[in-house]
């Protein structure tokens, strides 16, 4: 198997990038359709829950409607569909370079208030945008709340990923490195390998490959030992669980909510020779500690009344000494 560690970057669902060199006027339909099975059942973590025998022959006998590369997408589409992971997918060029280039506008807000009770609370929602600008930018915003909420002296904190359906999870994590704390954050595992990320000195990445780096090595609280109470719930998935992961194992963060939606596992995108994305999960999630994920993960405090969930975190960090 490819050594993931020799995967160009790609911030799509998650993590990697693929690059093909053809030419997308080479490839005839039938070559396109070999080249996305090949991918599909060479590296999809799920590729055993396909009966190839089978599948393969259904799938090379749909080419005969087949006259351009575009006209297999549904034949890959429904292969993706039989992984049963619930997180492959197929992205056409056209909204490969939608999301890639997606703007601060178009994205839901990131936004931070200060609590009566002397809380400071984060809402970090969804992230699109791929390129290394829109991951500084991203990065900044979150620090700069973070700066402008910790100038008020907070108590303790409250992260909000409610809503955060995924996206770029690496400016998440680039943001909010001061209340992750510093060093390995989590893994990504495969079959052969685990590959951690890590928030050091402003810096976000995996194992040796910095993604993003912050100016003047990001921002430091002015104190690393408040109360950190992280909310999650079913709308929480993909990156949104990666971000939920990093903060399992430090000693100040505590879940609340309800369960995430579970697709706490690694994507790894695949560029086809027309710009379309086979996105494939390949993987799943670690935590700091060791525990392995790829379903949901749940609260350390189950919150059945999702309207309530603030009301607890408030309570928690108000109990503390």
């Amino acid at each position: 198997m490819l050594n993931k560690k020799l995967l160009c970057i790609c911030l799509i669902s998650i993590i990697f990038f693929m690059l093909f060199s053809e030419d997308s006027l080479s490839q005839t339909p039938e070559e396109y359709l070999q080249t996305a099975i090949e991918i599909i059942r060479e590296n999809a973590l799920n590729s055993d829950k396909i009966n190839w025998d089978k599948a393969l022959p259904e799938a090379m006998g749909f080419l005969e409607f087949a006259s351009t590369a575009a006209d297999t997408y549904p034949i890959i589409k429904n292969l993706l569909k039989k992984l049963e992971d619930n997180h492959s997918y197929f992205k056409t060029p056209q909204k490969y370079k939608k999301d890639k280039f997606s703007t601060v506008e178009e994205n839901d807000p990131i936004t931070g208030k200060f609590l009566e009770s002397k809380i400071a609370y984060l809402n970090i929602p969804y992230i699109r945008g791929y390129t290394d600008e829109k991951n500084l930018l991203y990065s900044t915003i979150i620090q700069d709340q973070i700066a402008a909420l910790d100038s008020l002296e907070p108590i303790g904190w409250i992260v909000d990923l409610r809503e955060n359906t995924g996206g770029n999870m690496w400016p998440m994590l680039a943001g909010l490195g001061p209340l992750l704390g510093e060093g390995i954050l989590g893994y990504m595992s495969f079959l052969d390998e685990d590959i951690s990320w890590i928030y050091k000195n402003g810096t976000i990445g995996f194992d040796e490959n910095i993604l993003i780096t912050l100016p003047d090595s990001g921002y430091i609280v002015q104190n690393s030992n408040l109360p950190v109470a992280v909310l999650i719930g079913d709308q929480t998935m993909s990156s949104g669980e990666a971000v939920t992961i990093s903060f399992i194992g430090n000693k100040n963060a505590k879940l609340f909510g309800q369960p995430t939606q579970g697709l706490s596992t690694v994507n790894v995108s695949h560029k086809l020779s027309d710009g379309a994305l086979i996105v494939l999960t390949e993987g799943i999630f670690t935590d700091r500690t060791g525990r392995k994920y790829g379903s949901e993960i749940e609260p350390d405090v189950l919150v059945e009344n999702d309207e309530q969930t603030i009301d607890k975190a408030v309570e928690w960090i108000l109990s503390k000494p």
